[in-house]
Formats: structure tokens, C-alpha cells, sequence
């Protein structure tokens, strides 16, 4: 009894320490210099835009875009889109735009580790209530 209940909160420390492990991202090797080149950020309207964003535009004629900065200038913001099973660049003048908003592409990341974290503290919770009350 006592080492199913150890069991179980050990689980429950791995399942729900992990998922803030997993958000780290890669571990630099030692000795490796990562080189960072400096991106050309430009600020348009409130936002500050820099190559690698993705963005939801809204053109003056009503259409939405959305998609990755691939190159921005003070005359020219670059997209690239999906369409179908290609990528397509699409250039945009200051004047064609009528607004913009950052997209944040690690949301959806973070969402599915807050229900995977909170899955583990679920089935750990069984597990000891469980063998609490002598079912396993």
C-alpha cells in the first residue's frame, strides 16, 4: 500500500514538473557560439515589426492576410503565405494597410501543456485516491 501511494506522488511530481521542462527550447551545446544577426525591426503604428513575426493584416479594401514577415522596410512589408500546398510572398505598402495585430505562435504550445500537465495531475489524483481507499 505504502509503495503504490510512493508511486503515485512520484508520478504526479514527474507529470507536472515535465511540461514547464518541455517550454525551454533547445539546449545550446557546449563550446558553440550561436551567432544572432541583428533584424531590421520597423515600427508601424503601434507594433514593431522585424523579419520571422506572424501577423494578421487588414488592407483597406477589406481582406485579412495572414502569414510570416519575411522582409520589412519603411516603404514595404513581405508576407509569406500558405495557399493550398505553396508559400507565396505577398508585398504590402504602408498605404494598402489599414491595420495589424502580432500573432503569438507559441499559444497553441502553451494550451496543450497546460491540458497535458493538467491530465497527469488528474490521473495521479485517481491513482492516489485509489489506493486510499484499497481499490488497486
Amino acid at each position: 500500500m505504502r509503495q503504490v501511494m510512493l508511486m503515485a506522488v512520484l508520478a504526479s511530481v514527474v507529470f507536472i514538473a515535465a511540461p514547464g521542462a518541455w517550454t525551454q527550447g533547445p539546449v545550446p551545446l557546449p563550446g558553440r557560439q550561436e551567432e544572432k544577426v541583428a533584424a531590421e525591426q520597423v515600427r508601424i503604428g503601434s507594433v514593431t515589426v522585424s523579419a520571422g513575426m506572424t501577423l494578421e493584416v487588414h488592407l483597406k479594401k477589406g481582406k485579412k492576410i495572414r502569414g510570416r514577415v519575411s522582409r520589412v522596410t519603411e516603404n514595404e512589408l513581405e508576407l509569406q503565405t500558405l495557399s493550398g500546398d505553396r508559400i507565396e510572398k505577398r508585398k504590402i505598402t504602408p498605404s494598402d494597410l489599414k491595420s495589424l495585430k502580432r500573432l503569438d505562435p507559441d499559444q497553441n504550445r502553451t494550451q496543450r501543456y497546460l491540458v497535458a500537465g493538467l491530465g497527469a495531475g488528474l490521473a495521479t489524483l485517481t491513482v492516489i485516491i485509489l489506493a486510499a481507499v484499497g481499490a488497486l
